[in-house]
């Protein structure tokens, strides 16, 4: 688990499928991720990220607000086997009514504090879309670097990596 006084992410659970799936099944979610998901690729999503929880590897994590126990987006790491040097990603997620809030980048920095340096996170990326300018301006704020473009899922997209004197200090 990891928190801060505003907010609180734990490894997923059966019983977070529900948020998942009203998270996923966002249109304006799936703007930014490529596409709207089904329920049931939502629910293999979330039997995969508990796999990598239950193995203990990292993963994402589902964030509420610590107060009200609202789920608000899911944040995390996952392995990003489409990049040489199996380098770990920064993955997140908001539902909408959360975006434009600081949310995201808190999330993530709570995330690379607590799972940057876990066993076999040896690197660190991200990619977004070259349009999604809020996902990164919160790349950037974190302490990611452009690193040029990237095609992935058929996709343009921009990379971006954490450099590595960053996640020592």
């Amino acid at each position: 688990m990891v928190e801060d006084d505003l907010i609180r992410g734990t490894p997923p659970c059966h019983s977070d499928l529900d948020d998942l799936v009203a998270l996923f099944t966002n249109p304006r979610v799936g703007e930014t991720l490529g596409g709207v998901r089904s329920p049931e690729r939502t629910r293999a999503t979330l039997e995969r990220w508990q796999g990598w929880w239950s193995k203990g590897s990292p993963g994402p994590l589902i964030f509420r607000f610590s107060e009200t126990n609202q789920f608000f987006g899911i944040a995390g790491l996952a392995p990003a086997d489409h990049v040489k040097g199996g380098a770990h990603e920064l993955i997140y997620a908001l539902e909408p009514d959360f975006w434009g809030q600081g949310l995201a980048t808190r999330a993530s920095k709570l995330v690379l504090a607590k799972l940057g340096s876990a066993p076999g996170v040896d690197e660190i990326i991200a990619f977004t879309l070259p349009t999604n300018r809020a996902s990164r301006r919160v790349l950037e704020k974190v302490g990611f670097v452009y690193e040029g473009p990237l095609e992935h899922a058929g996709d343009r997209h921009v990379l971006y990596r954490l450099p590595r004197p960053l996640r020592d200090a």
